[in-house]
């Protein structure tokens, strides 16, 4: 991704990284999920991307509204009408990915999730398991559409955080990078190397913790009448888990407003294997995100190669352009200066930023150590 962006934008040029960082984690879910290889311009990656974070933007605070009061769907025509038509034309795009897996289905050959998912299909059809009621094409397709989707978003915007954090704190970044030089050096880094960068790990789960992706999860629905405490829940009740608060809760954790990636690590700096009890990054229960593992991983991989691939450089705010706080991670730009280069002035910034959307902007660059 680095060498992307200098090539793609030239040096010391604003460029909007949550674009290349939606493209990189596009085509690692893309190819784990159905093998398909996305780029920049592609139509269909552009639709993926209004899907699932530029329509969120474009509805604003009102997006659970129309869950909640079915007739405010009617007041929020514009975006919605856009979307359910991008949705259902990615719908179709994903339909044909999957069937033609399903026609070229090789039981000894399983290519990736959606092979998976078909050979379960076939394999309860054939046990006449009960379970085969529910491996209906039209369920696989949903599988798979929330599988990428889901984990494409909430994965890019967690490395976004992450890139924020290590340039706000950075004695972290340098705790970051000192270890991954120490360990493991230049290599390709692998899955079995999260027993080795303890750290690296740590600050991952407190990033995930402090600033969670999905602070309400996704919506649930009781299937039959229940009652959590002494309230009643009818069936068919939506239900949230609001995780980033039990998250935040000082009835469970020791200074919850402060980032300390140290609280996930034992006395001596290895990473906790037990979980805490009000740790839900991926909610909790039976329903919990079926992407946990393969989304640590990737973040875990991909935090660990940038961090090799910048180990020359250092990752720091552009001060002039930061607001009072952390900004939300969204339409921020990462500027790459070369060594001893001279800042480009205030105003030639901004000249170049302002045609965007008047949103929060948060300028970064790399500069040597």
């Amino acid at each position: 991704m680095v060498d992307s962006i200098i090539t793609t934008e030239g040096i010391g040029k604003p460029f909007p990284a949550k674009l290349y960082a939606y493209n990189l984690f596009a085509n690692i879910l893309g190819s784990v999920v159905f093998s398909e290889k996305f780029d920049i311009e592609q139509p269909e990656l552009k639709k993926f991307k209004y899907i699932t974070t530029d329509f969120q933007t474009d509805l604003g605070s009102s997006m659970f509204v129309y869950e909640f009061i079915p007739i405010a769907r009617y007041f929020m025509a514009n975006p919605l009408a856009k979307y359910e038509q991008y949705f259902n034309e990615m719908m179709n795009y994903t339909r044909n990915i999957y069937q033609k897996h399903s026609k070229t289905y090789d039981s000894e050959n399983l290519r990736d999730f959606c092979d998976i998912l078909i050979a379960a299909k076939h394999e309860a059809i054939a046990d006449d398991k009960q379970s085969a009621q529910y491996f209906t094409d039209d369920n696989l397709l949903a599988t798979l559409s929330d599988l990428f989707i889901a984990g494409v978003e909430t994965s890019q915007s967690t490395f976004m955080w992450i890139m924020l954090f290590m340039a706000y704190y950075p004695d972290y970044q340098d705790k970051l990078h000192n270890e991954i030089s120490h360990e493991i050096g230049d290599r390709v880094p692998v899955i079995e190397d999260k027993s080795l960068l303890n750290y690296t790990l740590a600050f991952v789960s407190e990033i995930l913790r402090y600033k969670n992706p999905a602070p309400m999860g996704v919506l649930h629905k009781a299937l039959v009448d229940s009652k959590l405490g002494e309230h009643p829940v009818p069936e068919g009740t939506s239900l949230l888990v609001h995780q980033s608060w039990i998250m935040m809760d000082p009835k469970h954790w020791s200074n919850p407003d402060k980032f300390q990636p140290e609280r996930f690590l034992d006395e001596h700096g290895q990473y906790l294997q037990t979980k805490f009890a009000a740790y839900m990054p991926f909610s909790c229960g039976r329903r919990i995100c079926p992407g946990e593992t393969l989304a640590i991983n990737d973040l875990f991989l991909i935090l660990v190669n940038f961090l090799q691939l910048t180990k020359e450089y250092r990752i720091e705010l552009h001060s002039e352009h930061v607001l009072r706080g952390i900004a939300k991670p969204f339409n921020k730009y990462i500027i790459i200066y070369e060594p001893n280069a001279i800042v480009t002035p205030r105003r030639m910034l901004w000249a170049n930023i302002m045609p965007i959307r008047p949103l929060i902007l948060l300028a970064i660059h790399i500069t040597p150590n």
